[in-house]
Parts: C-alpha cells; sequence; structure tokens
C-alpha cells in the first residue's frame, strides 16, 4: 500500500516471512527494509526516473516473492507560500517579481497564474520566481507545473488596486472660490 507513488514517500507491504534482512527491490535497486511486525515491513521508495517497476522482496537465503508492478511517479510539485503575497496593482514592473516557495521543482517548469502558463525562473527545486502579469484587482491563483504534467496545489495572489496616499504636503498655494 500504495501501489504506485512519488520518490520518498512509504510502503507498506503485508504478508509472511519477513526478517530484518528481507531487501526490497524496485527493479534492479535493492531498498532497505524494516519489519514493523509479523506480517508488516516498510520501505521508502528511492529516487529513482518515473515509470513502471517490478516490485519484489529477497531474504537474506535468496527466496524472493511474487513480483508486482509499482508505478514511480515523477514528484509532483508542491508550492509553500508566495512572497510577496500581495501585490499592488500600479506596481511597476520591476517591482512585480514574485518567489514561489515549495519542493520539486525542475528546470523545466512552468507557473501557472489564473490557469495560463507564464515565464518563470528556476531558482531551486524549493524555489521559482516570476512576473506578475498585469491583471484586475482580487484574488488570482498561482501553481506550479512540472514538464510531466505534474501541478502542484494553488496559493492565492492578491493584486490590490485601492487608491492609496504616499504622502500629503503643504503647499504655498492658495485654492479661493470664484463668485459669479
Amino acid at each position: 500500500i500504495p501501489s504506485q507513488g512519488e520518490p520518498e514517500i512509504g510502503i507498506t507491504l503485508y504478508g509472511s516471512g519477513f526478517t530484518d534482512k528481507t531487501t526490497a527491490f524496485l527493479g534492479n535497486t535493492a531498498v532497505k527494509t524494516e519489519v514493523l511486525g509479523p506480517k508488516q515491513l516498510t520501505f521508502d521508495i528511492p529516487k529513482l526516473p518515473p515509470g513502471l517497476y517490478a516490485l519484489f522482496l529477497r531474504r537474506e537465503d535468496g527466496t524472493t516473492s511474487r513480483t508486482y508492478n509499482f508505478a514511480l511517479l515523477p514528484p509532483k510539485p508542491v508550492v509553500y507560500a508566495l512572497s510577496p503575497d500581495t501585490m499592488y496593482a500600479c506596481s511597476t514592473d520591476r517591482n512585480r517579481e514574485v518567489v514561489v516557495s515549495g519542493r520539486n521543482f525542475q528546470e523545466r517548469s512552468q507557473v501557472l497564474f489564473d490557469g495560463a502558463a507564464i515565464r518563470g525562473n528556476f531558482l531551486s527545486p524549493a524555489s521559482f520566481s516570476f512576473k506578475v502579469p498585469r491583471a484586475g484587482s482580487g484574488l488570482h491563483q498561482v501553481q506550479v507545473k512540472n514538464s510531466e504534467d505534474a501541478i502542484s496545489g494553488s496559493q492565492g495572489l492578491f493584486i490590490d488596486s485601492r487608491p492609496e496616499i504616499d504622502s500629503v504636503t503643504v503647499s504655498e498655494e492658495k485654492i479661493g472660490r470664484a463668485h459669479v
């Protein structure tokens, strides 16, 4: 359980005959296991390319289990936060950059802004940046899409178009009223 998953997730196998020296195999890759009980064994999926793998167990005496198919999925990008998460509609182009923090980002990942792919800059597997396009006031969705069609959950970016006064100064000019 489960019969498919991403790298680094935990897998639990149920059966019998497990020992502390039982090894799991995904294809030709040996994976260290841990016996949880007389009928439970667990291991973490290593970082391997996505695809279909033969999953089986081998005890220290060479006995192997029945083979199962295990689908290794591409890692799904995860978005934790946007910085900043609020942008003023009147911000200049150089002040419209947002950094997306998360995990499993790839060099060919794309940013989805309200579902539309826009150009972004890969910074690391944990951060991505993009310039916010001109858009109406309100809450907008930001997601990251990896090249294998794996899409993150969405984070909200608020574009604020309320008028704002930066400063007030006293003027020497006096404004009078005209009488007619």
